[in-house]
């Protein structure tokens, strides 16, 4: 097995607005407590489909932190079946991690199917990611087929 999880939230100064230094944050949005989280499915030669790519934003003058290990992931194939989606994380990498006060950064992280399938689409619970006690489910999906 093959993983894409290395976490390394460095970034460079954040100006708001779900934008990098140079482009905007790709996928769909999500406004956390002091994270603008961004997710999107991507492409990578090293790792099997589907990878999801997170961009995250720290609009808050103080630390943060970015949790990605607490996103919950289900996959749905195009008949509508769903199954769970894991993490794939065969070095134990991926970790919760500090960002500081108006910083950027991104990460990809690979995600295997309970059955060994690729689905199209991918549901995202993202409501903890910045463990801000709010907690409150927060999905979105990506991939072929969602609206």
């Amino acid at each position: 097995m093959r993983v894409l999880a290395v976490v390394t939230l460095a970034g460079c100064f954040y100006q708001g607005s779900y934008h990098a230094a140079l482009a905007p944050f790709p996928g769909k949005r999500v406004e956390l407590a002091c994270l603008d989280l961004a997710v999107t499915l991507t492409d990578d030669a090293r790792a099997p489909s589907p990878v999801v790519e997170y961009s995250f934003g720290n609009r808050c003058t103080h630390a943060t932190t970015v949790d990605l290990v607490t996103v919950h992931a289900i996959g749905q194939y195009s008949d509508g079946h769903q199954v769970e989606l894991k993490a794939r994380d065969p070095k134990h990498e991926l970790a919760a991690l500090p960002i500081d006060g108006w910083w950027y950064g991104d990460e990809e992280i690979s995600y295997e199917a309970a059955d060994g399938g690729e689905p199209n689409v991918v549901c995202l619970d993202v409501g903890k990611v910045d463990r801000s006690g709010e907690g409150t489910p927060r999905w979105v999906c990506v991939g072929g087929a969602v609206q």
